[in-house]
């Protein structure tokens, strides 16, 4: 993947890769991760070595809440909801509309992937550590998933960040 991509096509590739997607849902679904601000904090590190704090995560929440609480969110309770209900007398239309909430879905959270890129731009340090770029990946997925967790994390969603952070950074040193 290019290191110089803009963040939302990076997020895109990225999430289309083998198992990037499954654990986004993992750590968005058990413990109420937002994906979008968590791909922003891996390109971050893919693009610049840069290390985030929770304090950094919390700057990249405060930008994008409104437009998360108010856009987002709603749009990705309704595709549920119609993926989960039963419509007998319009259930043709429900599926057709359910495609297109999820469409909507999709472009709001590009929206909030342009908010965020300029912000992020400008955030983060060096990591000292002399890390990889997968481990700084990780360690950034780590800071993320402790802003939205308020327990430690599991292995399953520790695997899921690694898998993240592996398919963000192949082939950057």
């Amino acid at each position: 993947m290019s290191e110089d991509a803009g963040l939302a096509r990076f997020a895109v590739e990225l999430y289309g890769r083998p198992g990037v997607g499954d654990a986004c849902l993992l750590l968005q679904d058990r413990a109420g991760v937002n994906v979008v601000i968590l791909l922003t904090a891996v390109w971050t590190a893919a693009r610049s070595g840069a290390r985030l704090t929770e304090a950094d995560i919390g700057g990249l929440h405060a930008q994008v809440a409104d437009w998360n609480a108010h856009v987002v969110q709603p749009l990705r309770s309704a595709r549920r909801w119609l993926k989960t209900s039963d419509v007998p007398a319009a259930a043709e239309r429900a599926t057709r509309l359910r495609t297109e909430v999820k469409k909507l879905e999709l472009d709001a959270e590009l929206i909030e992937l342009d908010m965020l890129e300029a912000a992020a731009s400008d955030i983060g340090v060096a990591d000292g550590h002399e890390s990889t770029a997968a481990g700084t990946a990780e360690r950034n997925g780590l800071a993320v998933l402790s802003f939205y967790s308020s327990r430690a994390a599991r292995d399953d969603e520790r695997q899921a960040l690694l898998t993240i952070a592996r398919s963000a950074t192949s082939g950057v040193s």
